[in-house]
């Protein structure tokens, strides 16, 4: 290379490096959407059917 194929090259910008978005290769939002989803299954189980579901009290 000449000198000046040298210079150019060494004054370059670095691209710029994506921190966040699509493409990004950041999974923690779909984990957090399925824990979420799953914790949310649980508790209306545990509500409805496993406490045998909303029962009327009458006193």
């Amino acid at each position: 290379m000449t000198k000046l194929e040298n210079d150019s090259k060494a004054t370059e910008p670095e691209p710029e490096r994506s921190t966040g978005g699509a493409g990004a290769g950041s999974t923690w939002g779909f984990g957090l959407f399925i824990g979420v989803l799953v914790v949310t299954l649980v508790f209306f189980w545990w509500l409805l059917i496993y406490s045998h579901g909303v029962v009327p009290h009458h006193g």
